[in-house]
């Protein structure tokens, strides 16, 4: 158009070139290093460190920052590539769904709803195309969490040693990456069903409406796509980082459950031994108290009784001397 105009389309070139390389720089001078302060901070978090507000600056201290840098611009090539991928990938798509499309056009013409049929296929077709894109982006971005990540982890290490061990954070040896990926893609494809096909399938529900109904409708659709897709993004991120952090373990919640249930049972079995043992030391206390109330009522008995043993005997004594004084008073008068 430009062209035809008779105006040169050099400029505005050399201005989505200039605008891009600004963008390039910031993000390799500024982004990046505020995503490995992010990353930190979530690595902290898992780890059950306390969490600071100085922690998002974590790659602008000295000593830190070049290693930043140069991990920026890997991870501004590999976005690159991505992009790349992605391209060929819809050519490739588009050439081999377009015949497709309009085949499918001619046939479903002499339906009674045709349109809502080939909105149908187009959001199926949509859905299948982005989640095989998935694959190839995903795989990507997780080496790119891997890798940061170990640099927050040991920030002395070098570049390609930070590399290696996100290289080694997919193949861990632990047998649950493939597991892990699949619901890293599945997420992703909820994601994606939020965006184009939830919104889509808003915007032809609508068109009947009044223009001011359904422009408001789509904007709080539009608004609650934004809020849920940031929350699952932000679990899948989160996710990538505890998987790498861990190393690929399994979850330990069902052992840690056993064993919880094991101490509360020997708690519990500790608390009846415990009454049990209380009851039997008051029984034991009780039959002391009834012993020695025996042995009181005992010696009570006893002394009772030698008291009236030595009284008989006093008066058989006292009877004795009697008896002998007044024989002796019968012999004396005789």
């Amino acid at each position: 158009m430009l062209a035809q105009l008779g105006e040169s389309t050099t400029k505005p070139i050399i201005s989505i070139i200039f605008i891009l390389l600004i963008l390039a720089l910031l993000f390799i001078f500024v982004g990046y290093p505020l995503i490995t302060g992010t990353v930190y901070a979530i690595q902290k978090a898992i780890n059950k460190e306390k969490v600071l507000f100085s922690d998002l600056f974590f790659a602008f201290k000295k000593g830190k920052y070049a290693k930043s840098v140069i991990l920026a611009l890997i991870t501004l090539v590999l976005f690159i590539v991505i992009v790349l991928i992605l391209v060929l990938l819809n050519k490739l798509y588009s050439l081999a769904l377009s015949p497709i499309l309009i085949g499918l056009q001619q046939s479903i013409s002499g339906y009674d709803n045709p349109m809502g049929i080939l909105i149908t296929i187009q959001i199926v077709l949509l859905l299948i195309t982005g989640f095989i894109s998935s694959i190839f982006y995903w795989f990507v971005i997780i080496f790119i969490i891997n890798y940061t990540t170990a640099y927050t982890e040991d920030s002395s290490r070098k570049v390609m040693s930070n590399l290696k061990e996100g290289f080694k954070g997919i193949k861990n040896g632990k047998k649950t990456w493939f597991k892990f990926f699949i619901g890293v893609l599945l997420i992703s494809l909820l994601a994606s069903i939020i965006n184009k096909p939830l919104l889509f399938g808003v915007q032809y529900l609508t068109s009947s409406m009044s223009q001011t109904v359904a422009q408001t409708i789509i904007i709080i659709a539009r608004i609650v796509s934004i809020v849920l897709r940031l929350c699952l993004y932000y679990i899948l991120i989160f996710g990538i980082i505890n998987y790498f952090v861990r190393r690929g373990d399994k979850p330990v919640k069902s052992k840690r459950r056993h064993k919880n249930k094991d101490i509360n049972k020997g708690n519990v079995n500790d608390k009846v031994d415990t009454k049990l043992n209380a009851s039997n030391s008051k029984d034991t206390e009780a039959d002391k108290m009834k012993d020695q109330q025996t042995h009181i009522q005992q010696d009570k008995t006893d002394s009772q009784e030698n008291n009236i043993y030595d009284s008989i005997k006093e008066k058989v004594n006292e009877n004795k001397e009697n008896v002998t004084e007044q024989s002796k008073n019968l012999f004396d008068k005789k």
